[in-house]
């Protein structure tokens, strides 16, 4: 519920800001100070009106239909991977354990290179 309530502010909110670059001077006629210049969008300014309002007019649509999706929270099929399952058992036999010597022997380390 409260994400719908959100949704509508969000809505009216994108779409006034909207109709606020459309048409700056407004219903009444007052101007609005901060929208006056667009810097360098302003050969878009009807272009990102019209979206913003578009996406405001969603956002209000999509908060005020119904939602038909009842119970689409539950899984209708099978879960692909099973976590609580136990494993099953592994017909490949373990190679035999090789014993490697070490690269140096473990009583002396490295001699340190000079630096210069």
């Amino acid at each position: 519920m409260a994400s719908r309530i959100l949704s509508l502010l969000l809505g009216a909110l994108l779409t006034t800001v909207g109709w606020a670059l459309v048409d700056p001077k407004g219903l009444v006629g007052a101007k609005l100070p901060g929208l006056e210049h667009l810097g360098a969008f302003e050969g878009h300014r009807a272009f990102i009106g019209w979206g913003a309002v578009a996406l405001g007019g969603v956002a209000i649509l999509a908060a005020l239909l119904r939602d038909d999706h009842k119970g689409a929270g539950r899984r209708r099929n099978p879960p692909i991977v099973d976590f609580g399952a136990d494993p099953e058992p592994s017909t490949a036999t373990e190679p035999a354990a090789v014993a490697e010597e070490p690269a140096t022997p473990l009583g002396r380390s490295p001699s340190p290179s000079p630096l210069w």
